[in-house]
């Protein structure tokens, strides 16, 4: 390899990781959104024994409130503390995603996928919360290159790493598991098909990362089947159903409200992808299968899906589009100068999320609390619904009626009243706001709408 070309391929990481880090530095100091205040609350602030016995909903990312008890311990809790995991492995993940990306796909359709991954807003979101999902699509990653390489070449080293990431991947974030299960799967294929040249050795592996994930998991088995038993049919998640597929397509593409650019994007991912499935059938199937397992589960179980869950597909998502666009631009005279065109305008698709993302954030608790503080300091104030206990982290005086209890009419007279996630007021809390409470000011989300926190004032 050439001096010129050793210097590029150092400095493309460098800069990948500067761009990442930047992306996801900005604004990581907004306030928490529920998932994140229910897991500080119930997690992160409990003892270390509830933590690794405890799975009561799939809140519980083990290893990465582990990592955030971590960096508070050194730190001091806050918002730049509690996420500090998430940013570093969030920004990692993109120089990551290029050094791995190009050991399967040409070098271009690796550094594209990889621009459209730091600059689009669910892995910025991903990396900037307090949560499992930044560390589930790095080690998932990291997990499926290292399986793919394990099939064609067992190494031992190469297989201390598959273990080591992705029992990691599974502690991060459960739904990693399909991950392995695909591993497995992807194996039985693969000997149909041809004898693979390291043996069942990889099959070994990816059934040892099982075996140590059930060990990890073990404690919460009891706490984790009360949930499927009695909550995950009937949780505030949504089922899986054409709307959640369609709603899908706009988060991960062009942003809701824009359903025909989103349909560009997911054009790209159809060719991609059949393109894909022609040059490359087991790495394809690699990363469809576990999106393929884990729909099918939700579908047969009948449990609630939100596209979160399928976080660590992010990176191979962004991978095939750029194949796609790649197998557009064959089709196409000037073949570099319209793959470069292409992915221009793509940049600037995912672009417009981002910056609305940046502009709302995740949930408007924090400002939400500081301006009660400085217009309404001396009023009485609660919070119903599914975050009344935990809008309490900023504004602790807040009274909070919590899901299946009804405010006080008589109490709350000429009272504050702060709401979000509207399904979950209740019947009477409903018809009490909107008929004795007028709105004051609404802070909107850049997730779901229900996310919107909103501040009402009840009359005397």
């Amino acid at each position: 390899m050439s001096e010129r070309i050793l210097k590029r391929e150092t400095l493309i990481p460098v800069v990948l990781l500067l761009f990442a880090l930047g992306a996801r530095i900005y604004q990581i100091n907004q306030g928490f959104w529920y998932d994140e205040l229910y897991t500080i609350l119930n997690y992160i602030h409990a003892p270390l024994s509830k933590m690794l016995t405890s799975m009561p909903r799939p809140n519980n990312h083990v290893l990465s409130n582990l990592l955030a008890r971590l960096s508070i311990g050194i730190f001091g809790e806050s918002e730049f503390s509690v996420r500090l995991p998430s940013l570093i492995l969030g920004s990692i993940t993109v120089p990551a995603l290029y050094v791995l990306g190009r050991r399967v796909f040409p070098g271009r359709v690796a550094l594209v996928a990889s621009l459209l991954f730091c600059f689009s807003k669910w892995p910025v979101w991903f990396a900037q919360e307090a949560r499992g999902y930044a560390g589930m699509i790095l080690c998932g990653l990291v997990s499926q290159m290292l399986f793919l390489e394990l099939i064609q070449e067992f190494r031992q080293g190469r297989a201390w790493l598959y273990f080591f990431f992705s029992l990691a991947a599974i502690y991060f974030h459960p739904y990693s598991a399909f991950i392995i299960a695909s591993h497995a799967l992807v194996f039985l294929g693969f000997r149909l098909w041809r004898e693979p040249g390291a043996g069942w050795k990889p099959f070994y592996a990816a059934l040892a990362v099982a075996v140590a994930a059930l060990i990890l998991y073990a404690p919460m088995f009891s706490s984790m089947m009360k949930f499927l038993e009695t909550g995950a049919r009937v949780s505030s998640g949504r089922d899986l159903s054409g709307a959640f597929i369609i709603q899908w397509s706009e988060d991960w593409g062009a942003g809701r409200g824009h359903p025909y650019l989103s349909l560009i994007m997911a054009g790209l991912f159809l060719i991609g992808l059949i393109q894909g499935f022609f040059k490359r059938p087991i790495a394809s199937a690699a990363f469809i299968i576990p999106v393929i397992l884990i729909l099918l589960v939700t579908s047969f179980m009948e449990l609630f899906i939100y596209h979160r869950f399928l976080a660590f597909f992010l990176p191979f998502y962004f991978l095939i589009i750029a194949c796609g666009i790649e197998a557009l631009s064959k089709w196409i005279k000037l073949k570099r100068l319209a793959f470069a065109i292409m992915a221009v305008l793509l940049l600037a698709l995912v672009l417009r999320p981002l910056a609305e993302y940046y502009r709302l954030g995740m949930q408007g608790f924090r400002p939400a609390a500081r301006w009660i503080q400085t217009h309404h300091p001396s009023e009485q104030v609660y919070s119903i619904g599914l975050s009344a206990e935990e809008f309490r982290y900023y504004l602790p005086s807040a009274i909070p009626v919590t899901m299946g209890k009804d405010i006080e009419p008589d109490k709350a007279s000429g009272s504050l009243v702060v709401a979000s996630h509207p399904w979950s007021w209740g019947n009477l809390n409903t018809r009490y706001l909107s008929r004795k409470c007028k709105l004051l000011k609404t802070w909107h989300s850049a997730g779901y709408d229900e996310n919107n926190v909103s501040v009402f004032q009840c009359e005397h």
